[in-house]
């Protein structure tokens, strides 16, 4: 822990050699699966421009984003290695973007296909340019983004007649992966099955397939195909919720104390008064609130560390600032501007995200723009 804060209110140290281990430990489980990133919403809040080279450097050679703008971004960084567009293409604009740029789009559905079947077809009668090669995602039972089977037929005759565009694989995506005895996870196993056997008909055999994301890998090598596309686990979120998490820790935040006052029996604490103490005892403030992404809903129930002390968040979380209990703390222990680890090794992203009743996913994309970062790696820390 840093024995000071500087300027801002709150720091977080974001671990790439962590990231990097736990890229290494699911490679290690899909020996025959090549093990792409997704690195969507800047790598879950974490930081696109460090994270992916971080990634590339040690042989993942697959990004999955979300938007347009970021799969641009991620090429800039590092060009020489497949970028695919899961958003997909929605207008003929974004078509030809992602022909200029080399992004892969992933075909959600008959309108996409048609508007990128049509820049295709522009391209190829124009020049020689390099056409990107598309992924097809069928809707296994998320009913979310996917072909739906009754449109699949369409696009596969739409795909025969046409100009043979350079065709990437099938992906799906699993709802229920993280429960593994949940019986969605084996019915849209099934369903992959049936509809990548009707699909693999008309594309070439060097195709790819793709069904598990983070939890999936733990499903089992029957869910790997030859592509996975973790995400969440990739930044420390537990995979496997019915067990000990097997991922490295990524995140950890500190908060700083702004003032430390005494409190009397019957005393309360914050807004509604929602916290009474019983006897006397002493507040923290620390300059962390709702506005950093440090959830309302935790207030009362989450936990911070002062050294090596668990003290308790008392009152509502406000925009700017919560109250810890540290009454047990011996005096000489803290002091003014002394840091306050908020999430942690001993307190994870999703041990907070418990207990302010959402999920680690939410709490990292949400974690606010006021935080010092430092991008620890194996050589030095890099400060932003």
């Amino acid at each position: 822990m840093p024995q000071s804060m500087g300027k801002y209110g709150a720091t977080l140290h974001i671990d790439l050699s962590s990231i990097q281990a736990n890229w290494k430990l699911l490679a290690s489980m899909c020996n025959n699966s090549t093990v792409s990133s997704v690195v969507k919403a800047n790598c879950y809040g974490l930081g696109i421009s460090y994270i992916v080279p971080a990634l590339a450097s040690i042989g993942c050679k697959e990004f999955f984003s979300a938007t347009i703008d970021e799969a641009i971004e991620i090429k800039k960084l590092i060009s020489d290695r497949e970028v695919n567009l899961l958003f997909g293409v929605n207008t003929e604009e974004e078509a030809f973007i992602c022909l200029e740029k080399k992004i892969n789009p992933v075909i959600n559905h008959l309108g996409q296909f048609e508007i990128w079947q049509g820049a295709c077809k522009k391209i190829s009668s124009s020049s020689n340019d390099y056409i990107p090669k598309a992924w097809f995602h069928i809707d296994t039972g998320m009913s979310r983004l996917g072909i739906p089977e009754k449109e699949l037929e369409k696009i596969i005759e739409l795909y025969i007649t046409s100009i043979k565009l350079p065709f990437n694989g099938v992906i799906s995506h699993l709802a229920c992966a993280e429960e593994p005895e949940h019986p969605m996870n084996c019915i849209q196993l099934k369903r992959f099955r049936l509809l990548r056997d009707k699909i693999i008909n008309f594309t070439p055999q060097s195709s790819r397939w793709s069904l598990a994301n983070s939890s999936g890998i733990f499903l089992g090598n029957d869910y790997h195909f030859n592509l996975t596309r973790p995400g969440a686990s990739l930044y420390g979120l537990n995979p496997t919720p019915y067990q000990e998490n097997p991922m490295k820790n990524i995140v950890t935040l500190y908060g700083k104390i702004l003032q430390v006052q005494q409190v009397d029996r019957n005393q309360t604490v914050g807004y509604g008064a929602t916290h009474t103490f019983t006897k006397p005892g002493r507040i923290a403030t620390v300059g962390v609130g709702y506005a950093d992404g440090y959830m309302r809903s935790s207030g009362g129930i989450s936990k911070a560390r002062l050294g090596k002390i668990s003290v308790p968040i008392i009152g509502r979380v406000s925009m700017d600032l919560i109250t810890l209990d540290i009454s047990e703390v011996p005096e000489g222990k803290y002091h003014l501007g002394c840091p306050v680890e908020l999430i942690g090794k001993d307190y994870t992203v999703d041990d907070f995200a418990r207990d302010s009743g959402t999920i680690g996913e939410e709490v990292l994309t949400t974690l606010g723009n006021r935080y010092e970062r430092v991008w620890n790696n194996i050589d030095t820390p890099v400060k932003i």
